[in-house]
């Protein structure tokens, strides 16, 4: 696993391989890289590396920008 990442809590098994092993960036990242100003997360497998971003251009905290990259990631279709 990536350093600064955890596992994504209620992800959905990766639609492309079927893994798991689903990580977010932890909140220290997040503030680290100062995505409160832009509502950026992503979403990504740890085994086969599929990502999927959210960046909704206005001020957001993390578990907004997490729960809206986390909605996305779980309403595709495998």
């Amino acid at each position: 696993m990536l350093s600064g990442y955890v596992r994504a809590r209620l992800a959905k098994p990766c639609p492309m391989c079927g893994s798991k092993h689903i990580v977010t960036m932890d909140r220290d990242r997040f503030d680290e890289l100062n995505y409160t100003n832009t509502g950026y997360s992503s979403i990504e497998c740890d085994n086969c590396g599929l990502q999927l971003s959210n960046c909704t251009m206005k001020e957001s905290t993390y578990g907004e920008s997490y729960k809206a990259v986390l909605m996305k990631w779980n309403r595709r279709a495998a």
